[in-house]
C-alpha cells in the first residue's frame, strides 16, 4: 500500500501549473474550465501523522486586513470565504484518503469524510477532491490541490 509520508506540505508552488485549481465540468455539455478559486498565490498547509491524525488549512493570499484585531461583520464574511481549514483522522488506501473531519471552518463539514485521491511524486502530493458543490460559487466540480513537501528549516 502506498503511504502519504507523516509530514506536513506546503502550498504555494511557483510554476503555473501547480496552483491550488478549482476544476468545474459540466456534464452535458463536457464543457472544462479552470479557475484560481484562491488566487494566484495561494497559502496553506496539509499535514498527516503516523497516529492517523491530519489538518489543512489554505487561504487566497490577498486576504483583506480586518481594520481591527476583531473584524467587522463584513470583514468577517469576506475573510471566512478566502479560507478552508479542517483537522480530523484518515483513512488510507492505494492512491485514495478519506478525511474524517472532527472540527472545520465550516460547521458543514464537521461530521462528515471529505474523499480524495492523490498521488505522491517525490516531493509532490496532488490531492483531487470527489465531485462536489462548492461552498465558493455553488458550481459542481472538482479541486485538484498541488502540494510540496515542507523542508526544514
Amino acid at each position: 500500500m502506498t503511504a502519504i509520508p507523516a509530514i506536513a506540505y506546503v502550498g504555494p508552488m511557483g510554476a503555473a501549473e501547480d496552483k491550488c485549481l478549482k476544476v468545474h465540468f459540466n456534464p452535458t455539455s463536457l464543457k472544462i474550465s479552470l479557475s484560481n478559486q484562491f488566487g494566484e498565490d495561494p497559502d496553506g498547509y496539509i499535514g498527516y501523522s503516523p497516529d492517523n491524525r491530519m489538518y489543512a488549512i489554505f487561504t487566497r493570499k490577498d486576504r483583506i486586513m480586518p481594520a481591527d484585531a476583531v473584524p467587522t461583520d463584513e470583514e468577517g464574511v469576506q475573510l471566512l470565504g478566502t479560507m478552508v481549514a479542517y483537522a480530523g483522522t484518515f483513512t488510507l488506501e492505494p492512491e485514495k484518503v478519506t478525511h474524517h473531519i472532527d472540527i472545520s471552518w465550516n460547521q458543514a463539514w464537521t461530521g462528515t469524510d471529505q474523499v480524495r485521491y492523490y498521488q505522491l511524486d517525490g516531493d509532490t502530493l496532488t490531492i483531487t477532491t470527489a465531485p462536489y458543490r462548492s461552498y465558493f460559487d455553488g458550481k459542481e466540480g472538482r479541486s485538484i490541490l498541488v502540494w510540496k513537501k515542507v523542508r526544514p528549516a
